[in-house]
């Protein structure tokens, strides 16, 4: 989950730095799974806030771009 974000740069996911968040994720995956993330990541964005059990259809998927490395940010494309 996105817990802060400035635009389209998410700061930090699930309260912890956004690029550390990401590299703990990558160690923990299988290798047929760190593959899959080694060639590229979405997020996906509840097009409705409100909904308490989101299913198929509830997203908006949008490619993380880049990372900025002095800030352990990540870049995600635009919602517009």
């Amino acid at each position: 989950m996105i817990t802060q974000c400035d635009g389209n740069v998410i700061h930090a996911l699930s309260n912890q730095p956004a690029l550390d968040y990401l590299r703990n994720v990558h160690e923990e995956l299988k290798e047929d799974d760190r593959e899959l993330f080694n060639s590229g990541l979405f997020s996906g964005i509840k097009t409705d806030p409100f909904v308490a059990a989101p299913i198929h259809g509830d997203y908006l998927s949008r490619n993380l771009m880049g990372i900025d490395f002095q800030s352990v940010a990540i870049i995600n494309a635009g919602v517009a």
